[in-house]
């Protein structure tokens, strides 16, 4: 064994002994921006992500075409004008120029199928706008949760510093010991190898965070390399106390199934559009003229003035009405069918989250409960050692539970909040306000 201490010795110079230890830490001493709020980067994501800005310009597309519908049932004035010259043909025509001018009137009276395309056009504007709601919604909880999921990837790499911390210092006790002749080559080596796993999940902790940043920053639309930190309180509960409460919620608020019931409203009006295809129009029409004439040098004018009623009756339009109702009566089908199924999956959905906070609030404190013998437990068996009753490995594995229980406990909390997002997104509650109660249970 003593031709083995020098390059144990040699190993805890500060430059090789701490090697592990200072590339694990690097990232701590990099420079990083602020820790930005999560009410900050929501309110920016609102703003800027071209998700929403996209979904914002279709429902104004749709808006417009809503106007564009509704045009063909108001009145139209037309300015016309013509000139018509006719030469000289063979001597048996006088060569002679027709000049008009003139305005021509229409006023629908009576026009199913574009009053029809009205409520069509109206129905999928106000399916694009709840579209568009469910788009903010959408970012809302994935932003939300990218950012707690940072944040907790975080503090996991903290805890897991601290208990390689912990073993590199134990380890070096254990040299020392060992160089004193109280301990052993192996005490040493197993203490090592514990440290060099942390570290492996130290580095994996870190990739883990850069990769929820990443998405932060990408769904914030702005660049993002702190947030806040987690607090070690239980999270308070901000969703609707029973699954039953927060279905109802649902039902009336959850923006995807108000897209879909738009939808399918505007299914059925196109359903009677096409059917209106088939039913006569009615429209008054009326012209103001001004001819001048001019035909052997002589020129006359001829003003005239025209009102009447214009009917058209479609007689056959070779199956094309027919076909255009069936299809929408397809269309209808599906959008109804899409409507229940998203009934369903909501309320399974709704179910799994409620589990998943229960189970995370059960976690919180029977963790808790455990990390507070575990912590007794260290205490009492790092004394035991020093009084040479306990054996290394019996530290080692007091740190072990001490350290993993504090890790279980901070992610159980993490899942209660992450659980709490996505009730939250489902029932159509999420927004700037209850993002902003959720922020309570971080920390700067």
């Amino acid at each position: 064994m003593e031709k083995r201490l020098p390059q144990l010795s040699q190993a805890a110079t500060p430059t090789q002994r701490d090697a592990m230890h200072e590339q694990t830490s690097a990232f701590q001493s990099a420079p990083r921006g602020a820790r930005l709020r999560l009410t900050q980067l929501a309110a920016n994501a609102l703003q800027s992500q071209p998700l929403v800005l996209s979904a914002g310009a279709r429902a104004r597309v749709d808006e417009e075409r809503v106007e564009q519908a509704r045009a063909a049932v108001r009145p139209s004035a037309t300015g016309v004008a013509g000139y018509q010259q006719q030469l000289e043909n063979g001597g048996t025509t006088v060569p002679s120029r027709n000049v008009n001018a003139g305005v021509q009137l229409a006023v629908p009276l009576y026009r199913p199928l574009a009053s029809a395309g009205i409520e069509t056009a109206r129905f999928q504007f106000e399916s694009t706008s709840a579209a568009k709601l469910e788009t903010g919604r959408d970012l809302l909880a994935a932003l939300a949760t990218a950012y707690v999921s940072a944040a907790q990837f975080e503090e996991e790499t903290t805890l897991l510093a601290a208990e390689r911390d912990g073993l590199l210092a134990q380890r070096n006790l254990n040299q020392r010991r060992m160089q004193g002749g109280a301990g052993t080559l192996v005490e040493v080596l197993e203490t090592a190898a514990r440290a060099e796993l942390i570290q492996a999940q130290v580095r994996a902790s870190e990739g883990n965070e850069r990769s929820q940043l990443a998405e932060v920053t990408r769904l914030a639309n702005m660049a993002v390399t702190r947030v806040q930190r987690l607090r070690t309180e239980v999270p308070g509960l901000i969703v609707p106390s029973s699954p039953e409460v927060a279905l109802a919620m649902a039902r009336r608020e959850n923006s995807t199934l108000l897209r879909l019931r738009l939808a399918a409203d505007s299914a059925r009006a196109n359903v009677k559009a096409q059917q209106a295809g088939t039913s006569p129009t009615v429209d008054l029409i009326g012209s103001i003229d001004r001819n001048q004439f001019v035909a052997n040098g002589i020129a006359s004018q001829a003003p005239s003035a025209l009102l009447g009623v214009r009917v058209a009756v479609p007689f056959f339009t070779g199956g094309l009405i027919d076909s255009r109702v069936r299809e929408a009566q397809a269309a209808l089908e599906r959008v109804e069918a899409d409507v229940q199924d998203a009934e369903s999956t909501l309320l399974a959905n709704i179910t799994k989250a409620y589990a998943d906070l229960d189970r995370a609030r059960e976690q919180i404190k029977a963790n808790n409960a455990a990390l507070a013998i575990a912590v007794s437990a260290l205490k009492a068996t790092v004394k035991a050692f020093e009084a040479g009753i306990r054996g290394n490995i019996d530290v080692l594995n007091a740190q072990q539970q001490t350290f993993s229980g504090r890790r279980e406990s901070m992610r159980a909390g993490a899942a209660f909040l992450l659980a709490q997002i996505r009730i939250l997104a489902l029932t159509g509650l999420l927004n700037l306000e209850t993002i902003a109660r959720l922020e309570t249970a971080l920390s700067d």
